[in-house]
């Protein structure tokens, strides 16, 4: 083959590989976009159900000041139906849009609500805090479970270890799963739920 043969086949081969590298590379920022939109999109969706977990918790941990507003039997009446609809809401965006540390941490708040253990409730809310902050990107470092107690309880520092000590004790028995029946014999007898 004459050299002029060989230029124009080579000039032709670099047309075309240029070509399906142009193509390739759009492909490939077209997919690195279309990943990012559904990373925001999950993102915000989780900020939706974090946003909402955190409204319940904040009703929660206020809930005996709210019961004494409250006064009426109707008035609770309607605001533990407006709490459970708000919980199921919550409750299904979590385990569709959360990390497995933020499920793992939603579950066994929910377990101990329906088995009290003493104050561990308040611990394992804080926990869920935590969590959820970590999920979003949010750094935790200087920040623990006690902090996040401190902004809702005003008691927080004088009940904390027998509420950590009890939060532990329930999540190591769900971790084993075995019998977490309420082992409080001290504390008087407590509705179930």
């Amino acid at each position: 083959m004459s050299s002029e043969v060989l230029a124009s086949l080579f000039g032709v081969l670099s047309v075309l590989l240029t070509g399906a590298l142009a193509i390739v590379g759009i492909r490939y920022q077209n997919e690195a976009r279309r990943r990012e939109q559904l990373q925001e999109q999950l993102f915000e969706k989780k900020r939706e159900a974090y946003s909402s977990v955190n409204e319940l918790l904040t009703k929660f941990l206020a809930y005996p000041k709210i019961l004494e507003k409250l006064g009426s039997t109707k008035r609770v009446a309607k605001y533990m139906d407006e709490m459970t609809d708000a919980l199921i809401d919550a409750r299904q965006k979590v385990w569709t849009f959360g990390s497995p540390k933020v499920i793992s941490a939603y579950s066994a708040l929910q377990q101990v609500s329906f088995k009290p253990q003493g104050n561990a409730v308040v611990v394992l809310a804080a926990d869920l805090i935590l969590a959820m902050r970590e999920d979003m990107g949010l750094s935790n470092d200087g920040i623990t479970a006690l902090d996040i107690l401190r902004v809702f309880l005003t008691d927080a520092d004088e009940t904390y270890d027998e509420a950590k000590a009890a939060a532990e004790g329930f999540k190591e028995r769900l971790r084993t799963r075995t019998n977490i029946a309420l082992s409080l014999s001290d504390e008087p007898d407590q509705p179930q739920r």
